[in-house]
């Protein structure tokens, strides 16, 4: 191994040389975030149709691809594309984590299908058709919160104070926009309910 080291000791030396900054601008992040063309999936992989009637044509919805904090590489080689488009984030942006942000997609991918599927119903109601739509206001789902916020990404809040989903959509919607330090924020986590005792604020859009 010595005798190997000693005779290609230079080669070595070139190869740890040119490789240490591309490994270093390959993991090294930015504070950047890059929006690429996406493209459209059959909406029957997320939605199941349950009926006897012959199913003539498709269904399908339109998808981008986001990536933030891209590394130095990504924004370079990104950055020849002319279809993405990269931009500085926010500052009120930068405290998400890579899971926080696939959570937040996974909330935003879930209510699109749910208001599609609301939207479709409706419109095939207004048209004549025989069908019938069921649905209720449960909870709102958290897809942001503040730096140092005890929310955390698809948390569903069902109580701000004496406020409840029971109240309907938009009472409990105005008391999330009201919701100040000190207040009490009840969501259902993985499961279960925990009540959270504000101590940022909401910042509820």
């Amino acid at each position: 191994m010595k005798q190997i080291i000693k005779r290609f000791w230079l080669v070595i030396c070139l190869a740890i040389i040119i490789n240490i900054p591309i490994l270093l601008v390959g993991i090294i992040r930015t504070n950047n975030t890059v929006t690429m063309k996406g493209d459209t999936t059959n909406i029957e992989k997320v939605v199941e149709i349950d009926t006897d009637y012959k199913q003539v044509g498709s269904f399908s919805s339109i998808y981008v691809i986001s990536s933030d904090k891209i590394t130095i590489l990504q924004d370079w080689l990104l950055g020849l594309d002319k279809t993405a488009t990269i931009s500085e984030m926010q500052e009120e942006d930068l405290h998400f984590s890579d899971y926080d942000n696939y959570m937040a997609g996974q909330v935003q991918k879930q209510a699109s299908i749910m208001y599609s599927l609301i939207a479709a119903y409706n419109a095939a109601i207004n048209k004549g058709e025989n069908v019938f739509i069921d649905y209720s206001f449960k909870s709102i789902a958290v897809s942001y919160f503040p730096k140092n916020s005890q929310l955390q990404m698809a948390d569903e809040i069902i109580k701000v104070n004496e406020i409840s989903y029971l109240d309907g959509k938009e009472a409990l919607l105005n008391e999330c926009k009201q919701a100040a330090i000190g207040d009490t924020i009840t969501v259902l986590r993985n499961g279960f309910e925990k009540n959270i005792i504000l101590t940022t604020d909401l910042e509820f859009g």
